[in-house]
Formats: C-alpha cells, structure tokens, sequence
C-alpha cells in the first residue's frame, strides 16, 4: 500500500516541479535568461502580446506591424526561451531547435532579459559592451583625498 502512495507522489512531485519551472515569465512583459515560455503563454504589456502560440508560430501583436517567426506547423507544443548570449529560440516538444532570432558576433555569455516594452516592441537587454570604469574594483580605487579633490560643479 506505501509503495503505490509514494510513486503517486514522486509522479505528483515531477509534474508540479516542471509546471512551476516551465515559465515565470507568464502574465508579465519579460522573459529571463532561462526562463521558458510555454505553448499558448504569452508576454503581455497593455495594447501588446506575444504569445509562443500552440501551431508553434511566435507572434507579436501590437498596434503596430507585429511580427512573427513563419514557424507554423514546423512542430507542437513549441516552447520559447531565451538563450545565455541573448537569443531567443523556439524549441519543439521533440527538443529540436525550430527557430532562433540569433545573436550579434560580439554577444557576450550573461543574463538577458527580452521586454516586451511599453512601445509595443519586443527588445533583448544584457551585458554591457561599454560603460564607464568602475574604479571600486579595480587597483586604482581612489581614496578620501583624491575624492575630495575633485571639483564640484
């Protein structure tokens, strides 16, 4: 009578585990590095959509003149995520790679976050490629004196 009890459990377990991993981008308007987006699940932003449909197409309904990645029918239960340099892909339930957006030449491996803005675009955020210098981290940490010494406008 145990053994049947705890294999229920163990089943219970998996599937609750993989429906709460599957996507924390849902009902909100982005998508984390690692995060999946599932079949039907959508970013969503007031006056836009996108939305990883069921025929396995990635549409971007807008105001504007949307998009979508052409994948329809290339596979069911399509999932989208979003790749560690920044890409996105669409993947199908048989794990193959059914569409990416790509990635620049100078991508860099980070975390990225795909927004679905307020303008009704979908943009991808990450790593820096410049910034100013971070004198916090680096040998040439000013101290008090040299702080104090800079002009105050």
């Amino acid at each position: 009578m145990a053994v049947p009890f705890l294999l229920v459990s163990i089943a219970l377990s998996t599937v609750l585990f993989f429906l709460t991993t599957l996507s924390s981008a849902n009902d909100s308007n982005v998508l984390l590095t690692g995060d999946v987006l599932g079949t039907d699940s959508q970013l969503y932003y007031p006056g836009a959509t996108f939305v990883m449909q069921g025929d396995c197409n990635l549409v971007l309904y807008n105001k504007g003149r949307g998009f979508e990645s052409n994948t329809y029918g290339e596979g069911v239960n399509c999932t989208l995520s979003l790749g560690d340099r920044g890409q996105l892909v669409i993947t199908s339930s048989a794990g193959f790679t059914v569409w990416t957006s790509g990635v620049a030449g100078n991508a860099k491996t980070g975390k990225y976050a795909a927004v679905l803005r307020p303008d009704g675009e979908v943009a991808v955020y990450g790593p820096a490629v410049w910034s100013t210098p971070d004198f916090r981290f680096g040998a040439a940490w000013p101290n008090e004196a040299d702080l104090a010494a800079i002009p105050m406008v």
